[in-house]
């Protein structure tokens, strides 16, 4: 879904928070997402289940919008987490740290 498709939710108040994954819509389409929610009042709370890299995505897309909630993060010490990340983070107060 886009921000087209969003739209008609937005404007019949029919979510307060939504969460975008932005493993599926990409960054920048994402961050449309986020953008058009803002204008709405509408919340921001990342589908975010697949990865390291997914995860520091998200963060970084939530750092720069206004709406940001919470983060979905599934910490399951996976243990190849480590062998995929050239600088791998653990979170440290809510906050991914070490990258």
């Amino acid at each position: 879904m886009g921000p087209e498709e969003y739209r008609p939710f937005f404007e019949s108040h029919a979510q307060d928070v939504i969460m975008p994954d932005f493993a599926w819509n990409g960054i920048t389409m994402g961050k449309k997402i986020c953008d058009l929610a803002h204008v709405y009042d509408v919340a921001i709370a990342p589908h975010n289940c697949h990865s390291p890299m997914n995860t520091l995505i998200s963060a970084n897309v939530c750092a720069v919008i206004p709406n940001f909630m919470t983060l979905e993060f599934i910490n399951d010490d996976a243990p190849w987490r480590d062998d995929i990340m050239t600088n791998p983070f653990e979170i440290d107060n809510g906050k991914p740290e070490g990258t």
